[in-house]
């Protein structure tokens, strides 16, 4: 499989969860505030001597406690939406990586592994770095332009284009080979 597209949608996936995670300890916060504020309100009017003024400030704590409850389901309500709209982006994103990235054409390196002369033709053995580091792919020597078949050999890194996003090394297409640069020993990268 991808590797990349693994890392990325493990990726994907944290920053969602640590978003919701983060929201929720939020509203937590805010409601233990306001808590804490409207308690504080509730003991001061406990302390004032009974009369209308202690009744209609009794009143407005009350309001204001009911209003907070029902901000407190709006934003409930709001963290649902959040939640299901980051479950439709996962669905899409796996859709989108199941089918169209399937197509889609990355250019990467290639290492040739092995040639192999079989009763069917020549193959190469290669790994393509891109797609799955740990795993051979085989390919007909026929894919590889006129002027590189003498030029390859065991070793040799080709730059290609290939379809990254496929699932398995059947469904791997490839395009525009041509030879790698050799690296540089005294770039300091090396």
């Amino acid at each position: 499989m991808n590797i990349l597209r693994k890392l990325f949608e493990k990726l994907e996936s944290r920053i969602e969860e640590w978003i919701i995670r983060k929201i929720e300890k939020e509203i937590v916060e805010i409601k233990r505030l306001i808590k804490e504020k409207l308690t504080r309100e509730f003991d001061e009017l406990e302390k004032l001597p009974e009369g209308q003024e202690k009744n209609q400030q009794w009143e407005e704590v009350k309001k204001r406690w009911e209003e907070i409850d029902k901000r407190n389901e709006k934003i409930g309500e709001k963290l649902k939406k959040v939640k299901a709209a980051i479950e439709r982006r996962k669905k899409e994103r796996e859709e989108k990586m199941s089918e169209k990235n399937t197509e889609k054409m990355y250019r990467t390196l290639a290492r040739v592994v092995k040639i192999e002369q079989s009763k069917q033709g020549r193959f190469l053995r290669m790994i393509v770095c891109g797609w799955s580091p740990d795993e051979e792919v085989r390919v007909s020597f026929d894919c590889l332009p006129v002027s590189l078949r003498e030029l390859v050999c065991e070793g040799v890194r080709l730059v290609v284009q290939a379809n990254l996003g496929a699932k398995s090394a059947d469904e791997l297409r490839f395009a525009n080979f041509r030879l790698a640069t050799k690296p540089d020993p005294n770039d300091g990268l090396a």
